[in-house]
């Protein structure tokens, strides 16, 4: 459901039901994995669960490539999140409206993986990470966005209070901190590309 109950959420931040199918896949994978975790032929295995942002190109161009439908790419510009006239599903009815606060640059998502993979340490079980930009995507501060997406009511049921302090106003929408103690961080701001 949207907004989430706190921002910035936490990596393992459970799956609360959506109408989007493609959250449900992750949440199921996600379960599956835990699942996995838990059989006596794993219990030495290292599973670190990578929550991935919308992964966009490295600037000065920041689009997000969907693929390709009947030999064309789908692609489209990402803008810095900005507030709306009204609620996102009168103003602007979008799946994933969210996107650009969750963007993160195809470099610092490979480079995740990579570290991931070959150089964070081996740790038996199951670890959460999120991989998003440094900085959040947005011309507009957190608390005003969610006011203006979801509605006054909506956004009174998310916490915001983290952002309300200027030294995090651009801090990510998910908690980088297991990222960083796995010796993984974004490089990439994606917002100051845009002068911003």
């Amino acid at each position: 459901t949207h907004p989430p109950a706190k921002l910035p959420m936490p990596t393992d931040a459970p799956f609360v039901g959506s109408s989007w199918p493609y959250a449900l896949s992750k949440h199921m994978v996600e379960e599956l994995i835990a699942f996995m975790a838990q059989q006596p032929e794993n219990k030495d295995v290292d599973f670190i669960l990578v929550r991935v942002g919308a992964t966009v190109t490295d600037p000065p161009d920041i689009v997000h490539k969907d693929g390709f439908v009947d030999g064309k790419e789908v692609s489209w510009p990402v803008e810095p999140a900005k507030c709306l006239p009204a609620p996102a599903e009168r103003a602007a009815p979008k799946l994933f409206i969210e996107d650009a606060l969750c963007a993160v640059a195809y470099s610092d998502q490979v480079d995740c993986f990579v570290h991931c993979a070959v150089r964070a340490p081996v740790v038996p079980g199951v670890r959460h990470i999120a991989c998003v930009a440094p900085r959040l995507y947005a011309a507009d501060a957190v608390p005003d966005l969610v006011k203006s997406w979801y509605g006054d009511e909506a956004a009174k049921r998310c916490d915001t209070s983290h952002y309300d302090h200027p030294s995090h106003r651009h801090d990510p929408i998910y908690d980088l901190a297991p990222a960083k103690a796995l010796g993984w961080e974004p490089k990439v701001d994606l917002l100051a590309s845009k002068g911003l």
